[in-house]
């Protein structure tokens, strides 16, 4: 494993996959970089929802890079091991609609016309196995009106795909490629997304430097520049779909630079 959970609580899910015939086949998990997914292990309840008037929100915080495994489950009543954090609903104008000390989760009573909301979580995790993933800030912003029964709130996540080595290292000092990918809350299909930017920082996010993506067809590619090459890098992603629901995504040490 590379970057697994080692605690009662962080336990991984896999879902139902197929396999072509009988056989060995390999199954990475920890693959980095740990952040945030929108898939669930329940296609029929998204992890972002809204049902009549009530929104709720279960978002794996420290999912590997697999689209198809995660961490603890969306129905898991702590928090991930080693992590603290907060999640807070507002509105446009600044009214908090209401805030609980759990990373990626709550439950949120709203009114029924139609509001642009703002959802911020925060997590800090300290595993003592890794140093990665050690800050996340997500920011979300949407429209929302009622909805007779339930439906996804339309929450992106981007997802990346790296060739980092097995303690989820790129080498330091050369140029690296990188991918990635935008997927919904309660979608099986990508998204459709009209901008994409990215940056990368070599300093824990005290400051960033922007990357420019090349898109082709629902993944967009870049190249980490060599001059950042030492300690940790940090990704900074920002994703806008056709409708405008927008999301800000920062991981603060996303992966580590081999020496």
């Amino acid at each position: 494993p590379r970057d697994c959970a080692q605690a009662t609580g962080g336990d991984y899910f896999i879902r139902q996959r197929t396999y072509p015939a009988a056989g060995s086949y390999p199954l990475v998990f920890g693959r980095g970089p740990i952040g945030p997914t929108l898939t669930a292990d329940d296609p029929a309840r998204p992890p972002a929802h809204r049902e009549n008037n009530v929104m709720s929100v279960a978002v794996l915080m420290y999912a590997d890079a697999d689209s198809w495994h995660g961490g603890p489950t969306a129905t898991s009543f702590a928090d991930y091991p080693y992590a603290t954090g907060s999640t807070t609903l507002t509105r446009t104008d600044g009214t908090v609609v209401g805030s609980i000390d759990r990373s990626g989760y709550g439950s949120f009573k709203v009114s029924a016309e139609s509001t642009r909301y703002v959802l911020t979580t925060e997590s800090t995790r300290t595993a003592p196995w890794s140093g990665q993933s050690s800050r996340q800030r997500i920011q979300w912003s949407f429209t929302s009106a009622h909805e007779p029964g339930q439906a996804a709130l339309p929450l992106l996540a981007v997802r990346y795909d790296l060739a980092l080595d097995s303690l989820n290292r790129a080498p330091a000092g050369t140029s690296f490629p990188l991918a990635l990918s935008v997927e919904q809350s309660g979608s099986t299909t990508p998204p459709a997304i009209r901008l994409v930017t990215l940056a990368a920082s070599a300093d824990d996010g005290k400051s960033w430097r922007n990357l420019t993506v090349t898109r082709t067809g629902n993944r967009w590619t870049t190249t980490l520049p060599a001059t950042i090459a030492r300690g940790y890098v940090s990704l900074r992603a920002t994703a806008v779909d056709l409708d405008g629901n927008r999301v800000e995504q920062t991981v603060i040490r996303a992966y580590a630079l081999a020496p």
